[in-house]
């Protein structure tokens, strides 16, 4: 993660606000565990790229277990509005909403998004963490 954190920082250089960038040195730091770095380079991303799933997913994540569930849902609402993503942003942002509803203790609502992350990537490895939940 230290090499991986010295070329990102050196793109950074060329092109200081890219949220891949911000995002992938982020998770540097946070796998190096400089968890108040990396929670600061999220709010940077998501402050300047609210549409970059992976950052504002992350961030949801993270209020999710601080149980900050109002600023969850304000992260993952301003994801809805995107029209096209990947098979790995579409499954950040559904596993954010499986947890953030499970964790309101809403398990109808948690089980239809668990259901829309299924049936669009049914094979998915993450989805075998809720499968006994329900």
């Amino acid at each position: 993660y230290k090499q991986a954190e010295s070329l990102l920082r050196e793109a950074l250089e060329v092109e200081p606000d890219a949220p891949d960038l911000l995002y992938n040195l982020a998770a540097a730091c946070q796998n190096q565990r400089r968890f108040a770095e990396s929670e600061e380079l999220l709010e940077r991303v998501v402050t300047h790229s609210s549409d970059y799933v992976f950052a504002a997913a992350s961030l949801a994540q993270l209020c999710i277990s601080r149980n900050q569930l109002h600023r969850a849902h304000q992260l993952l609402e301003s994801l809805r509005q995107i029209k096209q993503m990947s098979h790995s942003e579409f499954d950040a942002f559904c596993a954010a909403h499986v947890d953030l509803y499970l964790a309101e203790k809403d398990k109808k609502t948690a089980q239809a998004w668990f259901g829309v992350w299924a049936s669009a990537d049914p094979n998915n490895p993450r989805l075998a963490r809720y499968k006994s939940l329900w």
